[in-house]
């Protein structure tokens, strides 16, 4: 026999050990390897990995359930593939699912965090009535961290992809798509403070809440699209509901459709939320049988105080009052853009950029532009107030003469104004019954002068002409596009700050330190992330809007990254300005305590 001849049977021999290669797993309990030169492997019951025991999953392993059955995981499981051979958990048949993947008390006891790497869930089912989590599901359970890995066409009653019960679960790099439920069609978290960066939550439909549902849950979520989700009932891309103090920042919320109110974001009880640096764009409500408001946000009136910051509310559309906003709780919008939106052009409703009932509201440093509705395009104020400074209304496409309409329902409206550009002055702002206007100090009604995308150009009245004064402590040391939002000492009106000359970052020594603030809002404590440079001394205060210093240390940065925890339970809940300096830098975050 030739040495090719030879090559060619020992090629052909391990091409048909490959082929008929499969583990049966008859049910029952599991650990040890997985490896793909085993698999596929096919599951005949339902497998459990005891606490005491392990697992490890390695890349390219398709595991397929040959039933609804269930993966019960109390101890350490490690399924780890690589970007070119992920590991995947399927069901054979497609229509009747498998059980998922079901994590229980995994905790802190653990030598190190449960890593899921590159791992693909789909056909999950938990759809009988009470059922969570379709592709994966979490109770009790710590240091898990859910890398680069994919949920998609599984549902269940309660969180269609994943569902967490106290589970502050770590995702990076997540996808959940294609996924359904009765209540947090792509995820559900509860009483789960989850960290959620760089993910997608698409194309996921819901009755109630097509994307993510967050309840008594103060998620960190970062550098995440939530997009194309479609909810039954409200809430089309988030709800955050029932002491929810969620915090988003550079996320997009966009095209997401609710039949009911909420089509962005829907915020319904005693939550918190702050949104900083992210889009609320292009989603929409339709009016069937439920209330159809607030597009981009809607806001209920249960002791709600969402804050949003350096954001972009613009193309939402809905069928009844709120195009961008409907607030009916105190709302703080401070440096965005606001425009584009719709609201109720077929209903005869108002508030095309926003519409505010029975709350307080304050608008720092915003834009509101080309927003429409039949009543007040800008802002309709149902009995509520309104405190305005240093904001542009111009150039609105309207159907009435009134950008600002105030209805006395009930309570006597009000709106103070300061320091603002609004078309056409006073003669832009109306009423039905009486209502308190304070036309205050600073206001002019000139051509701001701005570009297409609603940044001053040189010569606008706009350029220094904002007040600063006690603001400045709750404004964000950036404004709209990442530029210094003060610069030498003043500040423009509108969400963009004119940079004169060629724009040099704030960068005042190669000793500038960078701040990060979490969690915020916050309870018993807080986390300052700071990174610079070693030997740089630092002074790091609390301070109350009324100026008393609350708090204050002093630090020693040492090279790389640093956390300084503060605890704060014995401060009274409130807004309050935590403020780093040294001789160099001066920067200030806006924190919110609660009890």
């Amino acid at each position: 026999m030739n040495i090719t001849r030879l090559i060619l049977i020992q090629i052909f021999c391990l091409l048909t050990i490959k082929i008929i290669s499969q583990t049966i797993v008859p049910g029952g309990f599991v650990s040890g390897f997985w490896i793909a030169e085993f698999d596929p492997y096919y599951i005949d019951g339902d497998i459990t990995l005891h606490a005491d025991s392990s697992l490890a999953i390695h890349e390219g392993v398709e595991i397929i359930f040959r039933g609804h059955y269930a993966f019960n995981v109390y101890g350490y499981l490690n399924a780890v593939g690589t970007p070119e051979d992920s590991i995947i958990f399927t069901s054979q048949d497609t229509i009747a699912g498998w059980h998922g993947l079901r994590l229980f008390e995994i905790v802190q006891a653990l030598p190190d965090s449960m890593r899921i790497w590159y791992c693909r869930f789909e056909y999950g089912k938990s759809d009988e009535s009470g059922e969570k989590g379709g592709g994966v599901y979490a109770e009790n359970s710590t240091k898990i961290d859910i890398r680069h890995c994919m949920v998609k066409n599984c549902s269940a009653d309660i969180g269609g992809g994943i569902y967490m019960k106290n589970s502050p679960i770590h995702f990076n790099q997540l996808t959940v798509k294609d996924n359904y439920s009765n209540k947090g069609g792509g995820m559900y978290c509860h009483y789960s403070d989850a960290v959620i960066k760089n993910s997608k939550v698409i194309d996921n439909t819901g009755a109630v809440c097509g994307g993510v549902y967050f309840y008594h849950s103060s998620a960190i979520v970062r550098n995440c699209v939530i997009s194309n989700n479609i909810s039954h009932a409200g809430g089309g891309g988030v709800v955050i509901h029932k002491a929810s103090h969620a915090n988003f920042m550079n996320c997009k919320i966009e095209h997401n459709m609710a039949v009911g109110s909420g089509g962005g974001v829907a915020i319904l009880e005693s939550s918190l939320p702050v949104f900083k640096y992210c889009h609320i764009s292009y989603n929409t409500t339709q009016y069937q049988e439920y209330q159809a408001k607030g597009a981009g946000f809607y806001i209920t009136s249960y002791d709600n105080f969402p804050v949003i910051i350096n954001c972009f509310i613009s193309g939402n559309i809905c069928d009844e009052e709120g195009g961008g906003f409907y607030s009916e709780s105190k709302l703080q919008l401070i440096d965005c853009l606001i425009s584009n939106n719709v609201a109720s052009v077929s209903q005869g409703f108002g508030g095309g950029g926003m519409y505010t009932m029975f709350n307080q509201n304050l608008v720092l440093n915003c834009t509101f532009s080309g927003n429409q509705a039949p009543q007040g395009s800008t802002i309709y104020g149902a009995g509520s107030m309104t405190e305005m400074y240093n904001t542009v209304i111009w150039d609105d496409t309207i159907q009435t003469p009134f950008k600002i309409f105030l209805h006395n329902f009930m309570i006597t409206p009000g709106l103070k104004i300061n320091y603002s550009d609004i078309q056409d002055g006073t003669a832009s702002i109306s009423g039905s019954g009486s209502y308190n206007l304070i036309w205050g100090e600073g206001n002019i009604w000139e051509n701001p002068k701005f570009d297409d995308n609603y940044q001053l150009l040189e010569g606008s009245p706009c350029i220094d002409a904002g007040l600063l004064d006690t603001l400045a402590l709750i404004l964000p040391s950036k404004d709209l596009n990442g530029n210094p939002r003060i610069v030498n000492d003043t500040i423009d009106m509108g969400c963009y700050e004119y940079q004169y000359g060629v724009f040099t970052p704030l960068i005042l020594s190669e000793e500038t330190i960078q701040m990060t603030v979490y969690p915020n809002p916050a309870r018993e404590y807080l986390i300052v992330g700071l990174s610079g440079f070693d030997g740089v001394d630092l002074c790091l205060s609390l301070i109350s809007l009324d100026g008393k210093i609350i708090y204050r240390d002093k630090i020693t940065l040492t090279r790389g990254s640093f956390d300084y925890r503060m605890d704060i339970y014995k401060i009274p809940p409130g807004l309050y300005v935590l403020q780093l300096q040294n001789e160099n830098q001066n920067e200030v975050r806006k924190v919110i305590i609660i009890k």
